[in-house]
């Protein structure tokens, strides 16, 4: 003890006595590893990482210490042990999975006893496993269960005469980033009470012009699907994550969730909307409901299209942080927003290039930057401004803030804290944010 004491005070350490004891000893970036009693750069052993955060292995052909080194050690809901990095996560690729099959949407490996498989190619057979998969969706789903609901299509084309309604409460519809044809009626349907249906990694081509459609209080989520056509949802509830779609429509008390994806018109009569983190180029139609629009992108070359309309809408309803820009350079006095005073309309930048009153039925925008062409009695408190200084290349359709933009720093606080990236809102913390879709760092 006592000779620790003296070390500590400066004095030279004796031979006996250790520099450490864990690794959080240990301060120094080029050293951060106490081994043997030193603090060293390097690991040889997992013994050595022990103490380290989130490092408890060591990868002994660098000497770091690693989150993993194989996929043994990691947790069930992250189950792969990247081989680059050495740390846990969850699948994003077929291969990294023993079935063949990544459920990217849960982020986890498909179990082999869950999966049936088709493919283009093959034939129908009473079983329908990765050895022998079937040819159609008959098939295939006259030999899953509720324990055996995923179905693989293997291969990168498949075609289907007509479309499937699958009967039963759940299925997981998978592809290999397949682009699947339909030649007659809607390509997937869901349309029993409670029924769910994950579609995931395809692209769906529909010749009867519905890619996806869902009614009768079931539910269908999109993820990683490319719509070549429509998606409806009549009194269901329709997801969309990280997909693209043409138009999308929603009815009769029906839900539409939209996050991270790419469409074109969307149009809903008495439906709950959610937007987030979107980017939309036709109309945005929404009469009825709660709606909930932030952080997307919505854009338009046609001088004589309307942006958006959110009229009815109930108490609790939101549009903010949502950049809004035509690029037609053309004053066609299209409308940019239409909505009722139920609408809490914050922070977003409005540049639709139109003379047009800037709303109908009584919201009220604030926090927010327009265009010079808005009437300037419509601008009230709001902050306005020529569009080309808003943005990096509005020519170029580059929409992110310019360095001297007038978006920065003059949106509401505590609204949001992301942007339609995923970077920080605001950023620097304790700042007022950036209005519009996007904070600039």
């Amino acid at each position: 003890m006592y000779l620790a004491a003296l070390a500590a005070c400066g004095f030279p350490r004796p031979a006996d006595v250790p520099s450490c004891t864990s690794a959080s000893d240990c301060k120094s970036p080029a050293a951060p590893l106490c081994v043997a009693g030193d603090c060293v750069a390097t690991c040889q052993r997992n013994d050595d990482c022990q103490g380290v955060p989130g490092a408890p292995f060591c990868e002994t052909s660098t000497g770091s210490c690693v989150g993993c080194l194989e996929a043994t050690s990691c947790p069930t809901d992250k189950p792969i042990c990247d081989a680059g990095s050495h740390v846990c996560k969850v699948c994003d690729r077929d291969d990294e999975c023993s079935s063949g099959v990544c459920l990217d949407a849960e982020g986890r490996c498909a179990a082999a006893n869950e999966v049936v498989f088709l493919g283009q190619e093959a034939t129908d057979n009473a079983m329908c496993t990765a050895a022998a998969p079937c040819r159609s969706f008959a098939a295939g789903l006259a030999v899953a269960t509720p324990q055996r609901y995923v179905i693989h299509i293997i291969g990168g084309t498949y075609r289907m005469a007509t479309g499937v309604a699958p009967a039963g409460r759940r299925f997981y519809i998978d592809g290999s980033d397949t682009i699947v044809f339909n030649d007659q009626g809607t390509t997937f349907s869901a349309t029993e009470s409670g029924q769910t249906i994950t579609l995931s990694r395809m692209t769906i081509n529909a010749a009867g012009g519905t890619a996806v459609a869902v009614s009768n209080n079931s539910a269908v989520l999109l993820y990683q699907v490319a719509l070549e056509a429509n998606a409806v949802a009549t009194g269901g509830a329709l997801d969309l994550e990280q997909s693209t779609a043409k138009d999308v429509t929603c009815s009769s008390a029906g839900v539409l969730n939209i996050e991270r994806s790419t469409a074109g018109h969307i149009g809903s009569t008495s439906c709950g909307v959610t937007l987030a983190a979107d980017r939309l180029t036709g109309q945005l139609e929404v009469t009825g409901g709660k709606v909930i629009v932030e952080n997307n992108v919505i854009t338009s070359q046609d001088e004589l299209q309307d942006a958006v309309s959110l009229l009815g809408s109930v108490s609790g309803s939101r549009f903010a942080f949502n950049t809004v820009v035509n690029f037609s350079g053309v004053d066609g006095t299209s409308i940019v927003l239409a909505c009722n005073p139920a609408v809490d309309v914050s922070s977003n930048i409005l540049a639709w290039h139109s003379s047009h009153p800037l709303t109908i039925d009584g919201c009220a925008p604030h926090h927010s930057l327009l265009d010079s062409l808005v009437p300037a009695q419509l601008v009230g408190t709001n902050h306005q401004g020529p569009a080309a200084a808003f943005f990096l290349d509005l020519g170029g359709h580059d929409l992110h803030l310019a360095a001297t933009s007038p978006a920065r720093g003059i949106g509401e606080p505590g609204v949001i804290d992301v942007d339609v990236d995923g970077n920080l809102r605001p950023n620097p913390v304790g700042t007022a944010p950036d209005v519009g879709a996007y904070e600039r760092p």
